[in-house]
């Protein structure tokens, strides 16, 4: 009786791959509508979004967000919310920012920024410069450390008026640090993180740039390695080409 299961069994399985024209069976078309329809909630549950003007398209599993937001800050947020979504392989983000007058004018943004990089930053931003041309808000100058570029940045990312901010600011170690040595420092701290398998992670340094690469588990396992190299002394950049495991 068992064997004459196995052999029908057998039969249904031909069968199907008989009149599917013994090709492998294509992936569920619905698959991009799904992650559509998640991205789109996930947009709307989040109060820092306002979705009401975001259109969202997907196709093979990468998103577009197009249409306008009120704020950069609500820009940035959008673009993370759409790669929580599990199935996401890559988000463009074409979202324009519409602020609701009055909107604020570039020296007086610029006046802003200033006055926030220095309650914020203290000494750091003696070498800092900002402008701002019709809500482009650009940074130059140098920092001693990689984590305080992204800090100016994370800083100013919500005043009201930007409508893109442009980081160009350098990163000038006070000393200067062999390329093994920041490689080997970097993957000692990614095999202490509990997000990470520092077996599945390659760390190339040239110059003081960190180049990762390899695949982790999620988002937030890639998230957590760049963390790692920026945080670490005598980087001065890094290249995140790690892969989100499918």
């Amino acid at each position: 009786m068992k064997n004459i299961r196995s052999l029908c069994s057998i039969i249904v399985v031909a069968s199907i791959f008989l009149c599917a024209g013994g090709k492998k069976p294509e992936k569920p078309k619905y698959e991009d509508e799904w992650i559509k329809v998640r991205v789109v909630r996930q947009l709307y549950w989040d109060s820092r979004v306002d979705a009401s003007d975001v259109r969202v398209e997907v196709e093979e599993g990468r998103v577009i967000l197009s249409g306008t937001v009120p704020t950069y800050f609500s820009k940035l947020e959008a673009f993370d919310d759409a790669w929580d979504v599990p199935g996401v392989r890559f988000v463009e983000n074409q979202l324009q920012v519409q602020y609701i007058p009055p909107v604020p004018k570039d020296e007086q943004i610029r006046e802003r920024a200033e006055r926030m990089l220095e309650w914020q930053m203290n000494e750091d931003v003696d070498d800092i410069r900002v402008s701002v041309t019709a809500g482009h808000l650009t940074l130059e100058g140098t920092v001693d450390e990689h984590w305080k570029k992204d800090r100016v940045e994370e800083l100013l990312v919500n005043l009201r008026g930007v409508k893109l901010l442009t980081n160009e600011i350098a990163v000038v170690p006070t000393n200067r640090i062999l390329d093994k040595v920041i490689a080997d420092t970097v993957t000692d701290a990614l095999e202490r993180n509990i997000y990470l398998d520092v077996d599945t992670i390659d760390v190339k340094v040239k110059n003081g740039v960190v180049s990762l690469s390899g695949i982790v588990g999620n988002r937030v396992a890639r998230r957590e390695a760049y963390e790692v190299a920026v945080n670490t002394l005598g980087v001065i950049g890094v290249h995140n080409n790690l892969l989100v495991r499918d």
